[in-house]
């Protein structure tokens, strides 16, 4: 969830596996892997700040943070992408373009040059 929102909707093995949106992949490559992630090593942040969240947020709530964020990501209602022949959810406006949300995207980890996709 961001800002009251469903970011992604997917079983836990796929969202882990092949996260879709930039908010996912975000807070995943923010989480520290036991044994993997080097000691001291500085985590990736998502840049920018938490939209306010009094009154209603016009479009993606996280657009202004995102950097894949298009004009059309300013639109009302969010669309929500449903990856097919999956119980998947996306509300992204850009999710179905494979250069935003690949599926099978690794995730870069800061640690001993392993991405969760080769685990």
């Amino acid at each position: 969830m961001y800002a009251g929102r469903i970011a992604e909707r997917a079983s836990a093995e796929d969202l882990f596996a092949a996260p879709m949106p930039p908010y996912t992949k975000g807070l995943l490559a923010a989480i520290p892997v036991p044994g993997v992630t080097l000691r001291g090593c500085e985590l990736p942040a998502i840049p920018g700040r938490v939209p306010g969240l009094i009154g209603t947020i016009k479009g993606c709530a996280f657009r202004d943070r995102c950097a894949k964020s298009a004009p059309e990501c300013a639109n009302d209602p969010v669309p929500q992408y449903r990856r097919s022949g999956a119980n998947r959810f996306v509300e992204c406006v850009r999710a179905a373009e494979s250069d935003v949300c690949p599926p099978n995207d690794p995730i870069v980890w800061c640690q001993k040059g392993v991405s969760l996709a080769s685990q």
